[in-house]
C-alpha cells in the first residue's frame, strides 16, 4: 500500500469519526466539517494549501500570477477553479483559470487598477478537495513600480549541496529580477546571520547578478557540518531566497590509516551510475523512489595507474563510512553502493557524496535521492530569465534565457503566436542541449520570420529521465516595430 493510499484511509477514518460526533474543525481558515447527503454519504473537505507567486502586484502593471493548489498530502490538485477579484468586491474579476499539472494555474497577465491598491486582490479556489478564499495579493500604488519579484541563488545550483574543507572559499552567485529601475540593497546571510551586504542596479526589471566579491567573508562564518546560505533584500521591498545547503568538513579527517601508493596512481573523477531502460549504465545525479523500495546505485572512479584507492562516504553532510577500492589501469568499479547508504525507510531527501582521500583528494558530485510519493509529486518550475513580462525585443531575433534545471538531459522550447490557457499554440518546437552554465541561452532559429509589433509566447520543458518533467510558465514578448526612416 503506497503513501497516498494510506493517507486517504487515515483521512477517511477521521472523517467518519468527525461525522459521528458532529464536530467541525477550522484549519488555516478553511472550515472542515461533516456534511450529510441524501444518500447517507459522509462528505468532508480536507485541508488545502494555496500558494501565489508573486505575493503582490503593482497598479497598472500587467503580470502573470501563478497559483499552486495542494491537498492535505502535499500533492497538486488538478482541475481546481481559480478566481482573482477585488478583495472587497467579488464582482470585479481580474482573471480566472483552472489548475493543471502539479496543481498550477497561470493567470493573466493581471493588471490591477487603483480600485485594488487598498483592499488587494483576493484569490478564491474551488475544488473537490476543498475551497479557500483567504489569500490576498497586495497591490502597490503606481508610484511604487520599482520592486524585486524574484531572488535566487544560482551558484551553487539548487540541490547541488557542495562540500568544502575548513578554510576553503566557495563562489556564491545570486540572481535578482523584478519591475522598474533603481538600486536594490540587501545582504547575504549564513545560518540566519547577516554577513555581507550588497547593492545592485536593476534596469526595467531585467535580471541582475549579485556576487560575493570576497568569498572568504562568507566561508569564514561556516561551521563544521551543514550550513545554510540565503540572499535577502530590504530595498525596495523585503524578499528572501530559498536556502542553499553547504557542508563543511575537517581536512584532518582524511588522514586516518592511509597507506602508501605508487607514484603513477591518481584519481581524477568520481561518478555515480544507474541502469537505464536498455540495461546500460548512465550517469546519475538524482533519483526518486517510493518509500520502502530499495534501488541500485554504482560508483566509478577514473584516473591513472593501478593500486588501492581509499575514501570516505558522506551522507547529508556527515561522514558515515570508509571506502576502499582497487584501481586497475585507471578505473575502479563500477562498485555497488551499500544499501545502508540508500535509506528508504521514511519520506526524506538525502544527499550522498564519495570523497576520495588517497592517492589524492577528489570529490564526486552530490547524488540526491527523494523517498516517498508525496515528495516526488512536488513540482519543480523552470524560471525564465529573458525575454519576460511582455518585454520588447529590438534585435533581429530574440535570445531566450532560463535557469538550468539539475538532472536535465535536454530542454524543449516552444514558441507560439497565441496562448491557450496554461499552454501555447506553438508554431515552432525544438530541443535545446544542456550545458554547464547556470543560465541556459538559446538564439532563436533563423527559419522564423518575426512580425514587427506582434506579441509571441514561449515556454520551456525539461527532460529528466525517470523523473518529473518540470516546465516554465508561459511568458510573452513583443517584436519592436520597424523604425520609420
Amino acid at each position: 500500500m503506497n503513501f497516498r493510499t494510506r493517507g486517504r484511509i487515515h483521512l477517511a477514518v477521521v472523517c467518519v469519526l468527525l461525522a459521528f460526533i458532529g464536530v467541525t474543525v477550522h484549519a488555516d481558515g478553511l472550515t472542515v466539517g461533516p456534511r450529510q447527503t441524501n444518500d447517507g454519504t459522509i462528505i468532508i473537505n480536507p485541508r488545502i494549501l494555496v500558494r501565489a507567486s508573486p505575493t503582490y502586484l503593482t497598479q497598472d502593471v500587467p503580470l502573470p500570477v501563478t497559483i499552486t493548489v495542494l491537498d492535505g498530502c502535499g500533492a497538486g490538485v488538478i482541475g481546481a477553479t481559480v478566481r482573482l477579484a477585488n478583495a472587497n468586491d467579488q464582482t470585479v474579476v481580474l482573471g480566472t483559470g483552472v489548475t493543471g499539472g502539479g496543481g498550477r494555474a497561470i493567470i493573466g497577465p493581471v493588471r490591477p487598477s487603483a480600485a485594488e491598491a487598498g483592499p488587494g486582490v483576493r484569490v478564491s479556489v474551488t475544488s473537490a478537495a476543498g475551497s479557500r478564499s483567504d489569500t490576498i495579493l497586495r497591490v502597490r500604488p503606481a508610484a511604487g513600480t520599482f520592486s524585486v519579484l524574484e531572488l535566487r541563488i544560482i551558484e551553487p545550483a539548487e540541490g547541488a549541496r557542495p562540500s568544502v574543507a575548513v578554510g576553503e572559499s566557495l563562489r556564491l552567485l545570486g540572481l535578482v529580477r523584478g519591475i522598474g529601475t533603481g538600486t536594490v540593497t540587501g545582504w547575504w546571510e549564513v545560518n540566519g546571520m547577516p554577513i555581507v551586504p550588497f547593492t545592485a542596479s536593476m534596469r526595467s526589471g531585467a535580471p541582475v547578478r549579485v556576487e560575493v566579491r570576497d568569498p572568504v567573508q562568507i566561508s569564514s562564518k561556516f561551521r563544521i557540518g551543514p550550513n545554510t546560505v540565503r540572499l535577502r533584500t530590504i530595498v525596495p521591498n523585503r524578499l528572501e531566497s530559498r536556502y542553499t545547503a553547504i557542508d563543511v568538513y575537517k581536512v584532518g579527517a582524511a588522514g586516518r590509516g592511509l597507506t602508501g601508493h605508487s607514484a603513477d596512481l591518481s584519481a581524477n573523477s568520481v561518478r555515480f551510475m544507474m541502469l537505464n531502460d536498455p540495461g546500460q549504465l548512465r550517469d546519475a545525479t538524482y533519483h526518486w523512489t517510493p518509500k520502502d523500495t530499495p534501488f541500485e546505485l554504482s560508483v566509478v572512479i577514473n584516473g591513472a595507474g593501478s593500486g588501492e584507492v581509499r575514501g570516505e562516504w558522506w551522507l547529508d553532510g556527515r561522514f558515515v563510512a570508509d571506502f576502499a577500492g582497487t584501481m586497475t589501469e585507471g578505473q575502479a568499479g563500477p562498485s555497488a553502493v551499500a544499501q545502508s547508504l540508500l535509506r528508504v525507510a521514511e519520506d526524506a531527501t538525502h544527499y550522498l557524496r564519495l570523497r576520495v582521500i588517497s592517492p589524492n583528494r577528489v570529490d564526486s558530485p552530490v547524488f540526491a535521492y527523494d523517498v516517498g510519493e508525496s515528495r516526488a509529486s512536488r513540482p519543480v518550475d523552470i524560471s525564465l530569465v529573458a525575454p519576460i513580462g511582455g518585454a520588447e525585443v529590438t534585435g533581429a531575433a530574440p535570445v531566450f534565457r532560463w535557469l538550468r534545471v539539475p538532472s536535465s538531459v535536454r530542454y524543449v522550447l516552444s514558441i507560439g503566436s497565441a496562448r491557450d490557457g496554461n499552454d501555447i499554440e506553438s508554431f515552432w518546437t525544438g530541443a535545446v542541449p544542456v550545458g554547464e552554465a547556470e543560465i541556459v541561452e538559446f538564439a532563436a532559429p533563423g527559419v522564423i520570420l518575426w512580425e514587427p509589433g506582434e506579441t509571441y509566447y514561449w515556454k520551456v520543458v525539461a527532460d529528466r529521465p525517470g523523473q518529473d518533467a518540470p516546465s516554465s510558465p508561459v511568458d510573452s514578448f513583443t517584436i519592436a516595430e520597424t523604425p520609420v526612416p
